[in-house]
């Protein structure tokens, strides 16, 4: 009983930068409509573009922080110490944080505007960890935990046990570009460059 509203379709086609004459597409059609190629589709809150360079995103996340910053400036005298630590959790830590994970391994030339209110690169990195762990453990949906593969190392002279460290294998990965900013390879390599617990 589900039907398509063809006036929230939006259609996006993903491809190179280095692709200088990407193929024409006329639209698709839905239904009666043809629906025309856009520049960018919001989906779950992230905005894309086509090439993934995530430009348009990182604009809306930061005019967003920016509104939010201005109105709570304005209220801010009137507020507690601890009020107003949860006001900027709510409105701006919660937003910079939201999908994040999908800016991992941009130039950091586009994450110096949000580097303005927090460190987002090593926010990024957690958030990556985070999934990771959780995937590890049987907490994310299979189809999360199914991106990683454990293997056991030689450290010095004695296997490591997986139940002191998970040693994940890094699939190769053909585009530097998209490639390697896929979680099935992000993860994997941040992962393995946590130090280790045990001696």
């Amino acid at each position: 009983m589900l039907f398509f509203n063809p006036c929230k379709i939006e259609v996006l086609y993903f491809h190179s930068k280095y692709l200088r004459r990407p193929p024409p597409i006329n639209g698709v059609v839905v239904g009666n409509t043809n629906v025309l190629p856009s520049s960018k589709v919001r989906n779950i809150g992230v905005v894309f573009d086509p090439i993934m360079k995530m430009e348009k995103h990182i604009y809306t996340v930061c005019k967003s922080v920016s509104y939010h910053l201005r109105n709570i400036k304005h209220i801010q005298k009137f507020l507690t110490k601890n009020a107003l630590l949860k006001l900027v959790h709510a409105l701006i830590t919660s937003r910079l944080d939201y999908c994040n994970a999908i800016l991992y391994g941009l130039p950091a030339c586009r994450l110096n505007r949000l580097q303005l209110w927090l460190p987002i690169d090593k926010r990024i990195t957690f958030k990556i960890l985070l999934i990771t762990y959780k995937a590890l453990h049987n907490k994310t949906p299979e189809y999360i935990s199914q991106l990683l593969t454990s293997r056991s190392v030689n450290c010095s002279g004695s296997m490591r046990s997986t139940t002191n460290r998970f040693i994940l294998s890094v699939p190769a990965s053909r585009l530097k570009t998209y490639g390697d900013r896929a979680f099935s390879v992000a993860a994997p390599r941040l992962w393995n460059t946590l130090p280790s617990l045990y001696p």
